[in-house]
């Protein structure tokens, strides 16, 4: 009969064979995953909204601030909410050098999405609601009952695709084309 030794050394072997082509399976499905999971990101973040702020005027003792909301993507963005941050440097230098500047929420300002850009009056949710539903572009308006000039100002735009944010500092006048641009993604 077979001896136990070269029953064991087959055994072994055999095993050792199907681990290693295991492991190359293993290997190349791994290098798939990754592939495909960095073009869905890439696809993703290429079709993400993008949020700009293109100007503002003054107006009776108020400022009327113009952003714009551009959806490339092929799923239309439904916009929740707008919220709206000034910055207050701190009177500590070690705290303003650092750039940790607090972000306090203007309360008192009034924004509105409109499909007639020319159409700079109040507007309010019954009036134009169906301009929240967002398939290409959409300007938005937002109205802080103070003058300010030269003061940073952050838009947290909340949508179904997430949340964006734009920094400007808003001064009187309109804005020219930007000379540089950086975007941060966070992969959480």
């Amino acid at each position: 009969m077979i001896d136990s030794s070269i029953f064991n050394i087959t055994m072994s072997s055999a095993s050792l064979v199907i681990s290693l082509i295991l492991v190359i399976i293993h290997i190349k499905s791994r290098r798939t995953q990754l592939n495909t999971y960095f073009l869905s990101r890439a696809t993703h973040r290429s079709s993400g909204i993008v949020f700009d702020y293109i100007s503002s005027e003054t107006s009776s003792g108020s400022m009327l601030i113009t952003l714009s909301l551009y959806n490339p993507g092929s799923v239309a963005a439904i916009i929740r909410c707008l919220t709206v941050y000034e910055e207050h440097e701190s009177k500590f230098f070690l705290i303003r050098s650092l750039g940790l500047n607090r972000w306090m929420p203007v309360n008192d300002a009034i924004w509105w999405p409109t499909s007639d850009p020319s159409c700079k009056e109040e507007k309010y949710l019954a009036d134009e609601y169906r301009s929240l539903y967002v398939s290409d572009q959409r300007d938005i308006y937002v109205k802080i009952p103070r003058i300010t000039n030269g003061i940073r100002y952050r838009f947290e735009l909340r949508t179904n695709h997430g949340g964006v944010i734009t920094q400007a500092t808003i001064g009187a006048g309109k804005s020219h084309f930007p000379h540089a641009f950086s975007q941060w993604f966070s992969d959480d």
